[in-house]
Formats: C-alpha cells, structure tokens, sequence
C-alpha cells in the first residue's frame, strides 16, 4: 500500500532535448518581447535601432529599459550568427560525407542512410562477376593507396583479400595503387588473367 501511495505521487514530465544555443535565443526572444510590451505600456514607443521616438519623453527606469532591449538584441543578433553559421558547416560537413559514400559506392537518402550500394567511380576497386546475372558484382573489393594482397585461407601471412578457390594460391597475386594507377603482379604459378588472357608479368590495368 505504500508503494502504491508512492507510485501515485509520482509524476513524470517531459523533456526536450534543446540545444543550449537555440534555447539561449529564444529565452532572448521572449526578453526583447516581454521589454517591448512593458516599454509600450508605459507609452513609449522606440524605432528600429533601438532608440525612442524624437520628443518622446522617458524616465530613468525607462531607459534602463531601453538599455537592456538593447543588450538583448545585440546579442541576440550575434548568437543568431554564430547559430547559422554551425548550421553552415554542419551541412557542409554532411555534403561532403555523402560525397565520400558516393565515392565508396554507397547511396544514402535525405537524412544520411545508407540506401544500396553501387561500384564507386573514382576509386579503384574489384567485383565478382558470376555465370549467374542475380551473383554477379555482390562482392566489392577496394584497391587501398599501395599495396593489396590477394590469396587463400591457408596462407601463412593473412592477405587483404581472401578468395576460395582450388586454383587460387596462398600468395596469388598483389595489386599496386599509385595515384589511382593500378599494376597487377601475378605470384609465379598463379593464374591471372585481365580480359580473358592469362598474365604472367606485371599488368598496368585501365
């Protein structure tokens, strides 16, 4: 029973997560409203720089008043500035990372996920192709800067890229990125081929 009496004086309320920024503005707004309302209750009526009508009369308190009206659009101003100015990098930031994913081959919506992915343009990258349209380009592999080994499971030193295969060697071969050039050197014994002919030396691909 006290639990439940407990359980009932409980009251829950909620929150909105605001930034402080934008919270701090509107706490401003509300400041510069609620000073232009006790400045027109007491009949004077100020221009747009902030500073009362010519032959408009004020008391000390009322120019405290203006005074502080002032401070407040002034820095109400400023940190409107500042807001668009995050709002500015802050999409920049978000347009150049669906660049970056675009470059990777990866397509995002509006709100930044990920919707398909699709072989990059620029970057220099393999696809599986398969008998089998519905298989084929399902595996993407990137040519990193340097140096990217192909070989199997077994091999002693872990290549970069795994490939399964009775024909494929522990060390198959090893692609050389230079400046978004790309050179295949084939291992002795390995099979490669580029455009259906077998290779046995060091292949610049296009």
């Amino acid at each position: 029973m006290r639990y439940a009496d407990r359980a009932k004086q409980i009251v829950c309320r909620a929150t909105i997560n605001e930034d402080p920024n934008a919270k701090l503005i509107r706490e401003l707004k509300e400041e510069v409203q609620r000073l232009k309302s006790l400045l027109g209750d007491r009949g004077v009526q100020i221009d747009a720089a902030g500073k009362p009508h010519s032959g408009a009369r004020t008391l000390a308190a009322e120019e405290d008043t203006i005074e502080q009206l002032k401070t407040s659009e002034k820095l109400m101003a400023q940190l409107n500035e500042t807001w668009d100015e995050k709002l500015q990098k802050t999409e920049y930031i978000k347009k150049l990372r669906v660049e970056e994913l675009r470059e990777m081959g990866l397509a995002t919506g509006t709100d930044g996920t990920t919707l398909g992915v699709f072989s990059p343009t620029k970057l220099p990258h393999l696809v599986n192709l398969n008998e089998d349209p519905l298989m084929s380009e399902c595996l993407l592999y990137y040519l990193k800067e340097g140096e990217t080994r192909v070989g199997n499971p077994e091999a002693q030193h872990k290549p970069d890229i795994l490939l399964s295969g009775q024909q494929i060697l522990e060390q198959h071969c090893r692609f050389v990125n230079e400046d978004l050039c790309v050179t295949l050197f084939p291992e002795p014994n390995a099979q490669c081929f580029v455009n259906g002919n077998i290779i046995t030396e060091p292949t610049k691909l296009t």
